[in-house]
């Protein structure tokens, strides 16, 4: 997060910026980095959202953020790795964490995520902002 700061910190001093546009973005483990900048106060209050694609927060750490932002995730709904569904998907033991999944690519036992319903739920609420929708058949989900 330091670095992240310090960066940020480079760049306004040398660019002239919207700073009420700042966002971060990132792809697989910078997604899941994305949920430590919303987190830290070093940091969330700078941004104006996150952005992250195929990446989901380790199990222990779906804190939400700790001032207001949006939030947009992209996940792929068939990702083996970081499946972004609990439905179909339980297994090693997690029957009693519905909201943990796991990394299905790994044999040896794989990295466990919080489910993409888990984590929106979290921000919504950190947000008070409406319930989580559930994906439909008008966005062509039909199906988890």
């Amino acid at each position: 997060v330091a670095q992240a700061v310090a960066v940020l910190d480079s760049l306004e001093a040398s660019l002239c910026l919207d700073l009420d546009q700042i966002w971060a973005a990132g792809c697989s483990n910078g997604a899941m980095f994305l949920h430590e900048l919303a987190r830290d106060p070093r940091s969330a209050g700078r941004l104006a959202g996150i952005a992250g694609m195929v990446g989901s927060v380790h199990r222990g750490f779906n804190t939400g953020p700790t001032a207001t932002m949006s939030y947009l995730s992209m996940l792929g709904k068939n990702d083996r790795t970081v499946p972004p569904f609990t439905k179909g998907r339980q297994s090693n033991g997690l029957e009693n964490e519905p909201d943990i999944i796991v990394d299905t690519q790994n044999r040896r036992g794989g990295w466990y995520y919080h489910s993409a319903e888990s984590v929106s739920s979290v921000w919504a609420d950190r947000l008070s902002c409406d319930p989580v929708r559930t994906p439909t058949k008008e966005w062509g989900l039909d199906r988890f």
